[in-house]
């Protein structure tokens, strides 16, 4: 629950922030300690458009050698960044890993009527080949074309793919907006507080951002100490894509025609819209909290 008290002076306040020196005086005295105040708590959270998107998508080639299973999911992948470099104008921000692991002829031996289990066969001469995965990581600011570079991605063939996730990088207005909403929010509690009690609000005589009071008691959850400050702003939430349960085929894309290099990139560029799965969003969330102290008239 949130506390929201009206005060009196009181000297044990003296150490408190917000203070200055009178006359000389020995002690401190906080500004809001020499008259009557109403501390407010307020709080606000605000729903803010998301303006970030990812999404990953692996392609795999297969070959007698290492370099040839990487020759293969790296001509694959790097046709998809060039779709995606198109499709966004070259706004897109991608990244890719490769990784390439030896497969053996498996070997299994029966120890039930109906059961078998298999034996690791990691030796030389049952060796079949090599796969490698190139994993392509996208980001974009651009959320409405999201789907059709995914889109673009997928035609291609990838053997996995994730998601689109959104999320919110907080900027200087989105805060700004959180901030003012919460001080509203606390002006509006002492607004109530002053009302209950038959008096008016003065002038505001400190303003701290935060989840703690203004007095120095702890706020929140036990063991938040008032040197122990919350983050003023967090960000939670993401939304998800449709799943892909299986990958579109006829796109041309075969390991044979990316060998020949006869893969038509316009054809795939033009099939991105037949890719393209929905990607709506939800608004992200950002919340503020502020301690404010008032004067009582």
């Amino acid at each position: 629950m949130k506390r929201i008290s009206i005060l009196a002076c009181l000297p044990a306040l003296a150490l408190m922030a917000g203070c200055d020196w009178q006359n000389g005086n020995a002690s401190p005295v906080p500004v809001w300690a020499r008259e009557a105040t109403i501390e407010a708590l307020g709080r606000a959270y605000i729903e803010v458009a998301p303006n970030r998107a990812d999404f990953s998508v692996t392609y795999q080639g297969r070959g007698q050698t290492a370099a040839e299973a990487g020759a293969l999911a790296t001509a694959r992948a790097n046709l998809a960044t060039e779709v995606i470099n198109q499709l966004s104008d070259g706004e897109a921000r991608i990244t890719s890993q490769l990784e390439i692991h030896p497969f053996y002829r498996q070997v299994t031996i029966r120890v039930e009527e109906f059961e078998e289990r298999l034996v690791e066969n990691e030796h030389p001469d049952s060796l079949l080949g090599y796969i490698a995965h190139v994993t392509v990581n996208v980001e974009s600011t651009d959320l409405a074309r999201i789907a059709l570079l995914r889109g673009g991605a997928m035609a291609v063939g990838p053997a996995d793919a994730t998601d689109v996730y959104f999320a919110l990088e907080p900027n200087v207005e989105t805060q700004q907006a959180a901030f003012e909403a919460a001080v509203a929010d606390a002006t509006a509690r002492a607004e109530i507080v002053a009302r209950v009690s038959g008096n008016q609000v003065g002038p505001l005589l400190l303003l701290r951002e935060g989840a703690q009071s203004c007095l120095g008691e702890e706020y929140g959850s036990p063991g938040q100490g008032p040197d122990q400050t919350m983050d003023v702003i967090t960000v939670t939430g993401y939304s998800r894509q449709r799943s892909v349960s299986e990958l579109l085929a006829a796109t041309g894309v075969t390991d044979e025609a990316l060998r020949a290099g006869t893969v038509d990139l316009d054809s795939l560029i033009a099939a991105a819209e037949d890719f393209a799965l929905s990607s709506d969003f939800t608004p992200e969330r950002l919340e503020s909290r502020v301690c404010a102290v008032f004067a009582v008239r």
